[in-house]
């Protein structure tokens, strides 16, 4: 079996034709109820991966003003972020989803959500969660990607993305075929690589801690999808804040460091005025306090016109800088995200057994 990072490598080139896959799912069952499609609010539910395709999926639609209350909830506390009211109202869609079907979050969420409504869809390759849909005769949608990575399935978050599209079209959430769009991102990014630009910040980043900064939709969706890829890939620490939450406050414990940490600004032409001075004011300071020797800042400015260009394209930088620190410090992985989570669906050790028991020939 291939390394993680090997794998990793390799799915890189991958991503522009994963979001031209817009069938990797399978529609189980439906009720009617769901199948009307008359919802005003939809609430993901989901972790890791999960939760992050639907930040995605919230971005974009907020991006193209679809009238429709998103939601995404990384927690199985349904009650912080809805009350029972919202969530037992017939204008709600619980949509609860993890790839393995087996993450316990998921499944206490689908028991909340159970108790008070029945327009709940799960999207999900089976496990305990497919079988409660069945049981329950809730509407399933079931995942069927192509050649998946069993134990890291964020390496197919652009063919997650791509379709939850046109299950959310399916499912009558959406009327828009957005999923006719992605062809042309999926060019836009072969066309626009910078594997060397890539390279040389890869150098830069290494032997320091990340900071992620970014605007609401940049760091609630593609920064939460790298930051993922740099600590459980390149194992390497980093943490995620709004540009306007960290000026604000964390700023001021960035005056004297000692550790090496490198400030990573996500942003575009088309940003809001006041956060492009923000972005210009924070790299300004950060040269001139104390610690301005073990603290750097780059600007990343994402191509693309559209939100869709913009994210997917900062993916794919992204990675390509990522699979180089990767490969850098070729860091073992000790499972600890499988164990801590409960979860044996992802563990190398539980995947290889299920190999050895597949009959050969």
């Amino acid at each position: 079996m291939e390394s993680r990072i090997e794998r990793f490598l390799a799915n890189i080139d991958t991503i522009p034709a994963q979001l031209c896959r817009s069938d990797s799912f399978r529609v189980v069952q439906l009720t009617d109820a769901v199948r009307s499609g008359r919802f005003q609010r939809l609430l993901l539910v989901g972790m890791g991966c999960s939760a992050i395709c639907g930040d995605v999926l919230k971005s974009f639609l907020a991006s193209e003003q679809v009238p429709l209350d998103v939601q995404v909830v990384n927690d199985y506390h349904l009650e912080y972020y809805l009350t029972d009211a919202l969530l037992a109202d017939p204008g709600t869609l619980v949509v609860i989803t993890s790839y393995s079907g087996s993450s316990e979050e998921p499944l206490i969420a689908y028991r909340h959500a159970r108790s008070l409504t029945s327009n709940i869809v799960v999207w999900t390759a089976g496990g305990p969660l497919g079988r409660m849909a069945v049981q329950d005769g809730l509407s399933y949608v079931q995942w069927n990607l192509g050649d998946h990575d069993r134990e890291y399935p964020l390496f197919h978050v652009a063919e997650f993305f791509s379709s939850s599209l046109n299950i959310l079209r399916a499912l009558g959430v959406v009327s828009e075929p957005y999923a006719d769009r992605l062809p042309d991102v999926s060019r836009f990014l072969l066309a626009n690589r910078e594997s060397n630009h890539a390279k040389e910040l890869a150098v830069r980043l290494r032997d320091s801690r990340i900071l992620f900064l970014g605007e609401p939709a940049i760091t609630g969706s593609i920064v939460r999808i790298a930051r993922m890829y740099l600590n459980e890939i390149a194992m390497m620490p980093s943490s995620v804040n709004l540009l306007h939450e960290f000026t604000h406050s964390e700023i001021a414990s960035f005056a004297e460091l000692q550790d090496r940490h490198h400030i990573l600004l996500l942003t575009h032409p088309e940003a809001h005025p006041f956060e492009r001075s923000r972005v210009e004011r924070t790299v300004e300071l950060l040269r001139e306090c104390p610690s301005r020797e073990a603290v750097k800042c780059t600007v990343i400015e994402m191509k693309g016109a559209t939100f869709l260009e913009r994210a997917f394209w900062a993916m794919f930088f992204l990675n390509d800088v990522f699979g180089d620190l990767a490969a850098h410090y070729d860091r073992r992985s000790f499972q600890l995200i499988s164990r801590s989570s409960g979860n044996p669906w992802y563990n190398q050790d539980t995947i290889a057994a299920e190999v050895a028991l597949r009959p050969t020939g």
